[in-house]
Parts: C-alpha cells; sequence; structure tokens
C-alpha cells in the first residue's frame, strides 16, 4: 500500500462538525469509525455548541462500540493509553 491510500489508513480525524449528522456519517463512511476521535472548537465555540460535541454523537444512532471508540477508545489507543 502506497500514496494516498497509506495516507489514509495512517492518519486520524476528528469529529468536529458543529453536530451535522450528515458529516459524521459521510466521515464514517470515508475513513471509519475506528479513524475518528472526539474533537471540538473550543474555547472559540463554548457554552451549548460545546456541550453538543459529545451529545450529538450519542445520538447519531451509530453502535456502541463506535460510540465509545469516538468518544474516548480511539484517542486512548492513538495515545497509548489503552
Amino acid at each position: 500500500m502506497g500514496g494516498y491510500a497509506q495516507y489514509v489508513a495512517r492518519r486520524q480525524d476528528d469529529t468536529v462538525a458543529h453536530s451535522s449528522q450528515t458529516a459524521l456519517r459521510a466521515a464514517i463512511q470515508a475513513v471509519g469509525a475506528d479513524r475518528l476521535v472526539l474533537g471540538s472548537d473550543f474555547p472559540c465555540q463554548g457554552g451549548e455548541h460545546y456541550l453538543d460535541t459529545v451529545a450529538y454523537i450519542e445520538r447519531a444512532g451509530l453502535g456502541a462500540e463506535d460510540t465509545q471508540g469516538i468518544l474516548a477508545g480511539n484517542a486512548e489507543a492513538l495515545l497509548g493509553l489503552a
């Protein structure tokens, strides 16, 4: 595997999609839920927008494993904490 495919296989993306279920599902389809980590625009966006960074992922109807991975497990694995 080389070139672009190798790059995509090694990268992680975050979930900053401003609560867009469409964008979240597109990211999952493009790179897989196992390649996504929780992201926010804090401190530029606070308040309700910040609180929704987790809630919209929980509302997405993903499986428990994918939800847990995006919210914590994928980052833990990436950082060597798992």
